[in-house]
């Protein structure tokens, strides 16, 4: 199918990504009677409702369909922010944190599902950057948006607008494509075998170590920044400027793609470790930036060929009709590493970046040693 078919696919994601009260996230809800300790316990709440519904809503998409099933993750995160607009206390932002947690279930997994059968193998590494890069763009402009209107509009103001553009979210996603036809009358059994084989714990490990390594940029960059001396009040440019960096990706494929992709894939492992590494020893100003702005973007291509030999996994083993649950099966290694992070800095208050950094570069590397002696594109 032409990517023109998914131009809507597109959209939705520019319009989810439009998140105009994002940079005063937290204030908004510490205005609202919610502590910083009840922040850190809102965020477990979010990733605990992802760790325990992500299968279940992907067993759930495999019954009806890609296109409900996103159609019900917009429609719940449109629900999530429409209270989020009128919330007051803990109770109310748990809530809404519990039904936005599970409405990202319904897409984790079936956005790559739907993409990967529309475009085949060959396409989809790039389709899937080229979509992330409509969210991102989302992102960029809510981010800069907010710097005009938060005079003029105030806080509600921004929500107000939040909610339209969620709205148009979900109006995108009833013009996206169909899946293809399954037999609602097959029942097919899931191959929990899966869970043992060497492919799905390397591959779901990757994905851990992913989310671990974002954890690290979203939570100590800006630690970073204040031991060497440059002042916080830039973290702002710097999200937009590695933001930016990360919207070559699909150009980057592109030349990677004329490469042996097993030997780039453990590269960019190794590639990710060092940086790390280097981030938490390296104390000049200029150098700290230049890694800062690059270490997302080395971070993020990785899941891109995750993204495709998970989805190859699930050929391979003849598993098409249970697809979105198995790839919310590799995710599950994501989803409990972030939350027992989260759980770590919650209990644990830790305010040394470059050591957080150093053991997170060891960790990656450790990793990459264990991608040596494995060849993605067979099945083992």
């Amino acid at each position: 199918m032409k990517s023109k078919s998914l131009k809507f696919l597109y959209l939705s994601f520019f319009f989810g990504g439009l998140v105009l009260y994002a940079p005063v996230s937290l204030y908004l809800r510490t205005s609202r009677g919610i502590t910083i300790n009840e922040f850190f316990i809102l965020q477990i709440i979010f990733y605990l409702s992802i760790a325990l519904f992500e299968v279940p809503c992907g067993i759930v998409t495999d019954k009806i369909g890609y296109k409900k099933s996103i159609i019900l993750s917009a429609l719940m995160i449109l629900l999530a922010r429409s209270i989020f607009l009128v919330a007051h206390g803990f109770l109310l932002f748990t809530l809404e944190a519990l039904i936005e947690g599970i409405g990202g279930c319904f897409a984790s997994g079936t956005v790559s599902a739907l993409l990967f059968e529309k475009v085949g193998d060959d396409k989809f590494s790039r389709s899937l950057a080229i979509l992330d890069n409509f969210g991102t763009a989302g992102f960029i402009l809510s981010t800069i948006l907010f710097y005009f209107l938060y005079g003029g509009i105030k806080l509600e103001g921004l929500l107000v607008l939040t909610i339209i553009s969620t709205l148009l979210n979900l109006i995108c996603c009833f013009f996206i494509p169909n899946g293809i036809a399954r037999n609602k009358h097959l029942k097919s059994k899931i191959d929990w075998k899966i869970l043992t084989s060497r492919t799905f714990l390397i591959l779901s490990a990757g994905d851990a170590v992913i989310g671990f390594g974002i954890i690290l940029t979203n939570f100590f960059f800006v630690t970073k920044l204040n031991e060497v001396g440059i002042n916080a009040k830039y973290m702002s440019i710097i999200i937009l400027g590695y933001s930016a960096f990360q919207m070559l990706v699909p150009y980057i494929l592109d030349i990677l793609e004329k490469f042996n992709q097993n030997l780039i894939y453990k590269m960019l492992w190794f590639t990710m470790a060092i940086l790390f590494i280097a981030l938490a020893l390296i104390k000049n100003n200029i150098l700290v930036l230049i890694i800062m702005l690059i270490i997302p973007l080395i971070v993020a291509i990785p899941g891109y060929f995750l993204a495709l030999f998970q989805n190859s996994v699930v050929d391979k083993r003849k598993s098409e009709e249970q697809r979105a649950t198995v790839l919310s099966l590799f995710s599950m290694g994501q989803n409990f590493v972030t939350l027992l992070v989260l759980l770590i800095f919650s209990i644990i208050h830790i305010s040394n970046a470059s050591v957080v950094f150093l053991i997170g570069g060891v960790i990656i590397g450790i990793y990459a040693l264990i991608n040596l002696g494995i060849k993605f594109e067979e099945e083992h």
